[in-house]
């Protein structure tokens, strides 16, 4: 299974085959989506915390979450992008996302969040 992708402008993405990911989506640090295929919405739950709200529901919790953030601060060593150590971080209607800096603190980057979702919905 690959994933081909294509950048097409400053933070967007744009799939070639779209039925490779369940959802993705690129969002700023409010919450305000940029572009996305089956992502209805994106809360901002506080500092380096947000929750993804699928609109076609996957069909179990087992799917694969990767992404990133984009930093463009001089000298920032940008952020890491988890899934929230929480034991409802992830549900079939939704998965809920952590950025941090390198010792675990969390922090929003400043430019935006990249998130992909592989799985069956």
């Amino acid at each position: 299974c690959s994933m081909t992708y294509r950048r097409t402008g400053d933070l967007s993405l744009q799939l070639l085959d779209s039925e490779t990911a369940g959802g993705w989506a690129i969002w700023g640090i409010t919450g305000a989506i940029q572009t996305q295929q089956n992502v209805i919405s994106v809360t901002d739950n506080g500092v380096g915390d947000w929750t993804v709200n699928w609109a076609v529901a996957f069909s179990a919790t087992t799917y694969a979450l990767a992404g990133c953030t984009r930093d463009q601060t001089s000298g920032s060593a940008g952020s890491i992008l988890a899934l929230a150590n929480t034991d409802n971080s992830i549900t079939e209607a939704s998965a809920n996302v952590w950025t941090s800096n390198s010792t675990g603190a969390r922090r929003d980057p400043t430019d935006g969040i990249y998130l992909i979702a592989i799985g069956r919905r």
